[in-house]
């Protein structure tokens, strides 16, 4: 019953991002923004599936729970970050191109784990270079813009917890092998690193870039405003 709960909570989610894509005038950084919320709900919808043992078309509730976790902690945060990263960035030609890939990639891999296995594959392998360029582009960002040293701390730990991740999954059909692993095995740690490596550790440097960013604004405003006095 409380899942019932979480989806609700997750439609209004999604009804926020919709108003937010609507007001955006067109500016990927807002789209981006505006998406995360739709794809909670989407994560909302799978987990409420998995939640109540229920079977939709091919997609067994184990797949339900893997679903629940990629679009609560990855489709959903993902757009987030990026459409904050274009926020304080200098725009780039190919900004664009990595939000509209990471807006078909969830959609392509949610129809993919039910209909189309070379459809999931693609998706996947989209939405997961798309995050290499998020996070490089992050990591580069870092280390030429002098920031507050917690939120290079926290963005480098979630930058960290998703090249784990892909390390995991590359290396879990050996994994599985030597130590009989089965999926259910693996989504306690897949989830783990995704809730409080990547998201946890990027919100929390996010909340800190932008708290540096506006206090450095309000500095230099401060700064400027009194040599307009002395003169």
């Amino acid at each position: 019953m409380l899942s019932l709960g979480w989806l609700l909570f997750t439609l209004l989610l999604g009804i926020y991002g919709l108003t937010t894509i609507v007001i955006s005038k067109g500016k990927a950084a807002e789209i981006a923004i505006g998406a995360g919320p739709i794809y909670f709900f989407i994560g909302g919808i799978w987990f409420t599936l998995y939640q109540y043992q229920l079977n939709l078309f091919q997609a067994n509730p184990a797949t339900h729970a893997l679903s629940s976790l990629h679009f609560h902690f990855s489709s959903a945060i993902v757009p987030i970050f990026i459409g904050t990263l274009g926020r304080i960035m200098k725009k780039k030609s190919w900004y664009s191109w990595v939000v509209a890939i990471d807006i078909i990639g969830p959609i392509l891999i949610a129809i993919g784990m039910i209909f189309s296995k070379l459809t999931e594959y693609i998706g996947v392998t989209l939405f997961a270079c798309n995050i290499v360029v998020y996070t490089a582009y992050l990591l580069a960002y870092l280390r030429k813009n002098a920031l507050d040293n917690k939120a290079t701390f926290f963005l480098g730990l979630s930058c960290l917890a998703f090249y784990t991740v892909v390390v995991l999954s590359i290396l879990y059909p050996l994994l599985k092998k030597i130590f009989f692993l089965t999926i259910l095995d693996f989504i306690p740690v897949y989830g783990s690193l995704h809730a409080f490596g990547f998201v946890l550790c990027g919100l929390i440097g996010w909340v800190y870039t932008v708290d540096f960013i506006k206090e450095k604004a309000v500095n230099r405003l401060h700064r400027s405003s009194l040599v307009r006095f002395m003169l």
